[in-house]
């Protein structure tokens, strides 16, 4: 009987111990999952912004946004028809790290993975006509 004490009291030990860790791990991910990109780390991500709205200029002026908030943007342009949705893909992060960090900025979006083909960009911020455009807090 006492030997089956000892092993229960191990396993219970081992259970708290592996408790601890996943939960410390999934604290650390949450919080790395919520944070603001510095604009060192935006600026490694290459990105371009299509406009598949009918709102004129609209991928110009996220360009621009992203650029103020360090993004390393590629190029702006007109995407080749117009979408309902508004989506963000990650061309390089099957995790979806990079457009995590882009999606922040507009807290709006769908995020996927769909990789570019030649791999010019991480991410591809396709504006949909559900994008609303935010206004810029005095500083």
């Amino acid at each position: 009987m006492r030997n089956f004490y000892k092993v229960g009291v191990f396993f219970l030990v081992l259970l708290g111990i592996f408790s601890t860790f996943y939960i410390v791990s999934t604290i650390e991910n949450f919080v790395k999952s919520n944070r603001t990109a510095t604009k060192e780390e935006a600026s490694k991500i290459r990105v371009e912004v299509l406009n598949g709205s009918s709102k004129s200029g609209l991928a110009e002026r996220v360009s621009e946004k992203l650029r103020d908030k360090g993004f390393d943007v590629l190029e702006f342009g007109t995407a080749k028809e117009k979408v309902p949705a508004t989506v963000i893909l990650d061309r390089s992060d099957v995790n979806l790290g990079n457009a995590k960090f882009v999606s922040r900025i507009f807290k709006q979006g769908k995020i996927t993975f769909e990789p570019h083909p030649f791999q010019l960009v991480d991410v591809t911020v396709v504006l949909g006509e559900d994008f609303k455009e935010q206004k810029e807090k005095n500083k």
